[in-house]
């Protein structure tokens, strides 16, 4: 079933982790067209592509702030390990998911 495939290239891969990741780029692995892609996971995770994305990134966002390694490292540092391409970006996907910033989050 294809949206395992996708699922597969977020899970084990961790493609997501690209800041920079594209419908085209995960076309181009699963040698299937970008609109099937999309189409794919509107029906199995109701959600777009961008928001399927952000999901991943906010629960390895999560694991980092909960991470005692991550202890003193700054917000940004943890929204660029998790994929995300810029801090403004990664605190509204992260607000709209958990309802708090990632500094509440983090100081729990």
């Amino acid at each position: 079933m294809l949206f395992l495939e996708v699922k597969e290239l977020f899970e084990t891969e961790h493609i997501f982790l690209d800041n920079n990741l594209t419908l085209n780029m995960i076309s181009k692995k699963l040698k299937i067209k970008a609109r099937e892609v999309s189409q794919v996971i509107n029906e199995n995770a109701q959600q777009n592509f961008y928001d399927f994305v952000n999901q991943y990134r906010i629960e390895k966002a999560e694991v980092l702030l909960k991470d005692s390694k991550y202890a003193n490292e700054k917000i940004a540092t943890i929204a660029y390990d998790s994929g995300f391409g810029n801090v403004t970006s990664f605190n509204t996907a992260f607000k709209k998911k958990n309802g708090v910033t990632p500094s509440a989050y983090k100081k729990g």
